[in-house]
């Protein structure tokens, strides 16, 4: 940057000479403050940079112990969710297990149970054999006299069942007949109630006509009398 030139009377006091060469002392001198305060300048930038940087490596320190420490804490986590797993896998196995074996005695208790049955089946079938033998012969001896009482019974039961019978249709015919004449009663009363409309209706309609017929003759006169009271 160019200094401005020396005033006049200061240029005249110290003369043309001296004058540039005080001119050049102060360009050199101003050069010399510039680089001072640009060396200032670039110091407190790199030490104001520095301070920014060790901040910002603080900082991503802090951030790197934080996200360490809760990656340890998902890590945990996750240790003890693959745990809870691990011990759900053994819990569910066990169960698994008691539970075949459940099914396996139960099986054996029913294959057991079966063969017994299937003895006793066997067993019972023999003896029920012996024992519809037996019965057999002592049926046919049974036989012969139940079919006289059965004869007896049969003809007692048929007199009893016509004599049933008869009733039921002689209710069944009583009941048809109270039936119908309370449909008759009903048809009546209605047949009535219509009658009493229709009744009701031609009189009304005989009073609307006498009216209308009344109001037909009566208006000519009506006319004539109203026009001579009230002459034009």
């Amino acid at each position: 940057m160019k200094l401005p030139e020396l005033p006049v009377p200061l240029r005249q006091l110290l003369g043309p000479t001296v004058s540039d060469y005080f001119i050049d002392y102060l360009q050199e001198l101003m050069q010399l403050q510039r680089e001072e305060v640009v060396q200032m300048s670039m110091t407190q930038f790199d030490r104001r940079l520095f301070q920014e940087i060790s901040g910002i490596r603080l900082d991503m320190s802090e951030m790197r112990e934080e996200y360490r420490s809760g990656l340890a804490e998902v890590k945990t986590e996750m240790a003890e969710l693959r745990a809870d797993m691990s011990e759900l896998r053994t819990e569910l196995k066990t169960e698994m297990s008691e539970l075949r074996a459940d099914m396996s005695e139960l099986r054996t208790e029913l294959k057991t149970e079966m063969a017994e049955l299937r003895a006793d089946m066997s067993e019972l079938r023999t003896e029920l054999k012996t024992e519809m033998a037996e019965l057999r012969t002592e049926l046919k001896t049974e036989m012969v006299e139940l079919r006289a009482e059965l004869k007896t019974e049969m003809g007692e039961l048929r007199t009893e069942l016509k004599t049933d019978v008869a009733e039921l249709r002689s209710d069944f015919a009583s009941l048809r007949a109270e039936t119908s004449t309370q449909m008759a009663h009903l048809r009546a009363e209605v047949k009535a109630d219509i009658a009493g409309v229709h009744h009701e209706i031609s009189l009304q309609t005989k009073w609307i006509l006498a009216a209308m017929a009344t109001f037909t003759v009566l208006y000519p006169v009506l006319s004539q009398v109203i026009s001579r009271l009230l002459p034009a």
